[in-house]
């Protein structure tokens, strides 16, 4: 099962229901430019990402009723990490938008095929125009925030447009094998996927107001080449 991080955003993405086409109607705000960290050179002996035994589930909300949400996953193109003394010192990912897959609805067809269809359209993602996303790590620190032991950041960029974002995870590395696994939060604004946010529609009504934050859940697994 081809499916997987990275949160993204991941992408990622995405989350929402197709209402109809006057949600965006309203008054454009400004939503402030993406930002771009250079990435070092990382040392160290290069990782490949296992797509099969790797998994990148997305979630998203409507504003006003938390309990209304879709979930879903996108399928990693390719991966790779850096990894010396045992720790991981950078890596970079190729998500595939046109994996991009809804699992809640799944019985319920019509419903479903409509979401993703959407998803995968301009109000969203526009994935003819924008096939893949991309993570690329720019720092890896130690961390001891609960069971997470690593503080990574990095590039992800969703439409070609990119920001640095911040994360904890849980890295371990035995021998040849790497996992990691890591919830991320990423504000969808700040990639221009517009739909229904009020962050560029401020006149939008309360129920049509879909929740700029898209959760990702990354688990997955890297082997030694």
């Amino acid at each position: 099962m081809k499916k997987m991080f990275l949160s993204a955003l991941t992408v990622l993405l995405l989350t929402f229901t197709a209402f109809n086409n006057s949600i965006n109607q309203g008054t454009e705000a400004v939503v402030e430019k993406a930002q771009r960290v250079g990435q070092p050179n990382a040392a160290g002996e290069v990782y490949i990402v296992d797509s099969e035994a790797s998994t990148f589930n997305w979630e998203g909300h409507k504003s006003i009723d938390i309990g209304k949400h879709h979930q879903g996953t996108i399928q990693l193109q390719s991966g790779q990490v850096t990894i010396e003394n045992n720790k991981v010192t950078g890596g970079n990912f190729v998500m595939d938008m046109n994996s991009i897959d809804d699992i809640d609805l799944k019985g319920h067809e019509a419903m479903r095929k409509k979401l993703i269809t959407h998803l995968k359209s301009p109000d969203f993602f526009d994935v003819a125009q924008f096939p893949t996303s991309t993570f690329e790590i720019t720092s890896v620190k130690d961390s001891s925030a609960g069971e997470n032991n690593t503080w990574v950041e990095g590039n992800m960029t969703i439409k070609n447009k990119t920001q640095n974002i911040g994360f904890p995870a849980k890295i371990d590395v035995d021998g040849d094998k790497a996992t990691a696994k890591a919830r991320v939060i990423i504000d969808r604004s700040k990639f221009y996927v517009r739909y229904g946010s009020r962050n560029f529609f401020a006149g939008l009504a309360g129920d049509q107001i879909i929740s700029n934050d898209i959760t990702l859940d990354i688990d997955f697994v890297a082997k030694k080449q």
